[in-house]
């Protein structure tokens, strides 16, 4: 592979589109911590923010990205509690529209009663919270504003695909774990982040592209939503009063998982061109070269030559 020639954009670095991410956010702390949405939206945020990171963490002696990404990594898992409980009810609640039997619908309602009440059990102490990221995200906006070199985009997009390439193999292979739907979905996520950010500067590249990344991230955090219910559950199944509803909501659920399972995988292989049944052309790419993304935000031209080894073919 050549190396790309960067040229850093007038007017515009490397740490322009993470910045309205970190005010966005900053204001978002003011809003009443009781309002509808607010941990959800503090969480995506923390999810933006590490995917950034991600692209540029090894690439600055001036500031140790590392460590950033993981004080942000513990303020979300100090929300994540009150934000389990949460999806658990909502599942359930999509559960209860894909459900046409009255005994299923009264399973989830009695399941969902009893995780409602485990909410008042998951407070969250924003005393600490909101001033542990607060500081974090003021350091981080003015390193941002400091940061001058293109070229990382570029090491930090080919990793990250790299990664979601890798995990996405582990979990389709046939022996994959609940961890590794668990990590491709976080890696997915952090993709689809990454090429939000170029696509931000370039509205008009890789719609489609972008499209799919979602749908995959979207199906990949149901299965992980359902395999929260699935621990809860488990939990339920000993307690008497709740064992047969948990049982009949087990069964549902694992339908569901099957079908979203499946799902996944094909938009996996489409995504990142492994052969799909009924597609015959394996060279023409669904989701082009992630490096090809970054030629349209750095507008550099030359010849880039297989960036991922035996995965992509660039046309001159």
């Amino acid at each position: 592979m050549s190396e790309p020639v960067s040229y850093l954009r007038p007017g515009v670095g490397p740490g322009h589109a993470i910045i309205e991410v970190i005010d966005a956010l900053q204001r978002h702390l003011k809003q009443p911590a009781n309002s509808r949405g607010y941990i959800h939206r503090i969480r995506v945020d923390i999810k933006r923010l590490r995917a950034w990171l991600r692209m540029i963490r090894d690439h600055s002696a001036a500031h140790d990205w590392k460590t950033t990404d993981r004080s942000l990594g513990a303020i979300a898992k100090a929300l994540s509690s009150r934000r389990d409980a949460q999806v658990m009810v909502e599942t359930l609640k999509w559960l209860s529209k894909k459900s046409r039997k009255d005994n299923e619908k009264h399973a989830i309602e009695e399941i969902c009663a009893r995780i409602q009440f485990d909410l008042v059990h998951h407070p969250v102490d924003w005393n600490t919270v909101k001033p542990a990221l607060a500081d974090e995200l003021s350091g981080l906006r003015q390193q941002a504003i400091l940061l001058k070199s293109d070229k990382i985009i570029i090491e930090g997009l080919k990793r990250t695909y790299k990664r979601s390439f890798k995990y996405g193999n582990k979990a389709f292979s046939g022996d994959g774990s609940t961890e590794d739907l668990h990590e491709l979905r976080k890696w997915v996520k952090y993709l689809y982040y990454q090429v939000g950010y170029i696509q931000a500067e370039y509205p008009e590249q890789y719609v489609n592209e972008r499209k799919y990344l979602d749908k995959l991230g979207n199906r990949l955090g149901r299965i992980h939503d359902l395999h929260l219910l699935e621990e809860r559950l488990d939990e339920l199944s000993f307690q008497p009063d709740c064992s047969g509803a948990a049982r009949v909501v087990r069964k549902i659920m694992h339908k569901r998982l099957d079908k979203l399972i499946k799902q996944s995988e094909f938009l996996y292989k489409k995504i990142f061109k492994i052969h799909v049944p009924g597609n015959k052309n394996q060279i023409q790419m669904v989701f082009l070269p992630v490096v090809h993304v970054t030629v349209y935000y750095l507008r550099y031209c030359g010849r880039l030559w297989r960036c991922f080894p035996g995965r992509w073919k660039h046309r001159e």
